[in-house]
């Protein structure tokens, strides 16, 4: 389930959010048969609150770590059940706040470098970077963020993937 303030989000602005572009009709099936014909009746493509719904559930039931960063003041919007089971920061700690008010990042520069990059250049990662955890545990993780504009709000949304090497597998 992700983690969202209602309070401070409209219903409307929170699903619309998610609602990122799918590309063309031919993206599903090719450009000819039934295939691609289905593909562009299917009301998922043609209304934008549908695909956002459902690219939202990808995003919530996903095994990595997520969180969406509204550019403007750079805080915490939505985070995912991942996040705070990774983290140790409630949802409830955790939105509204900077990640680095979270002291998330082991090393601040570096955070802010990925989003910045994703801000400037729309993606940036997968990069491994060193995330604190609330109880002062560190983790290298695989870090990868990608900016997203909804109307005139810009956001970035961040996934953080743990990686085990084969020498962990042998343990």
């Amino acid at each position: 389930m992700v983690r969202s303030v209602s309070s401070q989000t409209s219903s409307s602005e929170y699903w619309t959010l998610s609602a990122l572009p799918l590309g063309s009709a031919d993206m599903i099936g090719g450009s000819d048969g039934p295939a691609s014909d289905a593909a562009r009746a299917d009301p998922v493509r043609s209304d934008p609150d549908q695909a956002g719904q459902l690219l939202f559930r990808a995003f919530e039931a996903g095994p990595d770590a997520a969180a969406i960063v509204r550019l403007e003041g750079w805080r915490l919007l939505v985070v995912n059940d991942a996040f705070v089971e990774l983290t140790g920061h409630a949802a409830s700690e955790a939105i509204g706040r900077t990640l680095e008010e979270l002291s998330l990042w082991t090393h601040p520069a570096e955070g802010v470098a990925l989003v910045t990059h994703a801000r400037d250049a729309g993606t940036a990662g997968p990069l491994p970077l060193e995330l604190r955890k609330r109880s002062g545990e560190t983790l290298t993780l695989d870090t990868s963020a990608a900016r997203a504009n909804v109307g005139p709000q810009g956001y970035v949304v961040i996934i953080w993937r743990g990686v085990t090497s084969p020498s962990d597998l042998d343990d």
